[in-house]
């Protein structure tokens, strides 16, 4: 696997001390990286003056989408069918309101590994689909978030540890052992960096940046406060 390259970004503790000796503190750090997957909400829609019509049409459209993202190298089980819709179209005529025909869409969500190849997706896709291709929205992932994880939860621990130890010093005792440590995960980590919607024709350029995708822990840590340096506990 590429060199992802990780950093660790550390921020300020909080604390909260009790009167039966021990010490709340909360320490958070969050781990980064670029992403390496995208995953692409795309649709194809036809409109014709049947249902029928509409759906043959689009039918086919969605084929062509489909051998596209394979001839690409997307993997099969990337490509999931995320809504299949087919809805009228009315026109109104001198007051009255008159079916003029049909409008069928498919909506995928595909999966890319390598954000340049989804650019290049999308930009060929237009060019096979022509009108009828729309792009909904780009989310970024990673393929393996386990590192990101271990460096934001060490990274949390050792800014609890260090306010621990700060507080404990400015109260004139010592930082006994660790009694318990609770992770919470920040809202919004991970989180898209990026949407998109609109479509796009046979001249588009779609040049993608995913900044980074993070992961933000927050580990809230109780030690207990001894009087006197602790040896083997207090």
């Amino acid at each position: 696997m590429p060199d992802l390259g990780i950093f660790v970004k550390l921020k300020k503790a909080s604390c909260e001390s009790s009167a039966g000796g021990t010490i709340s503190v909360s320490g958070t750090g969050e781990s980064s990286t670029a992403p390496d997957i995208a995953r692409l909400e795309v649709a194809v829609f036809v409109k014709s003056g049947t249902a029928g019509e509409a759906l043959n049409g689009m039918g086919q459209a969605a084929q062509r989408l489909a051998n596209l993202a394979r001839e690409q190298g997307i993997q099969e089980k990337g490509i999931l069918t995320s809504s299949l819709t087919l809805d009228p179209i009315y026109e109104s005529n001198g007051g009255v309101t008159v079916l003029v025909g049909y409008q069928a869409e498919q909506s995928f969500s595909i999966k890319v590994y390598g954000i340049s190849n989804s650019g290049s997706f999308l930009q060929a896709a237009g060019q096979e689909i022509g009108e009828g291709f729309l792009i909904e929205g780009i989310e970024f992932d990673v393929s393996d978030s386990s590192q990101l994880y271990r460096d934001a939860r060490r990274a949390a621990y050792e800014n609890a540890l260090s306010a621990a130890k700060q507080y404990a010093d400015l109260s004139g005792g010592f930082l006994g052992e660790l009694i318990s440590v609770n992770e919470e995960e920040q809202a919004g980590a991970p989180h898209p960096l990026l949407r998109i919607a609109g479509r796009t024709g046979s001249e588009a350029s779609l040049p993608i940046s995913p900044g980074q995708f993070s992961i933000l822990i927050r580990a809230h840590s109780v030690y207990r406060l001894c009087e006197a340096n602790p040896v083997g506990g207090c």
